[in-house]
């Protein structure tokens, strides 16, 4: 993903017929039926953190 101005741009990388996008929306779905969407806007915002602060 890239944010440019107002607006975010989605890559999709294909190999193998493995789709990058629907594997990220796999792990995002079961991040929630697991955690909720409160929870996994938590998680998502600490890993967030973590790679400011790396950077």
């Amino acid at each position: 993903m890239k944010i440019t101005e107002n607006n975010w741009k989605i890559f999709n990388i294909v190999i193998e017929g493995i789709s990058l996008v629907q594997t990220k929306q796999a792990e995002l779905n079961s991040s929630i039926a697991r955690l909720g969407v409160v929870g996994t806007l938590e998680k998502l915002q600490t890993v967030n953190v973590k790679i400011e602060s790396i950077q």
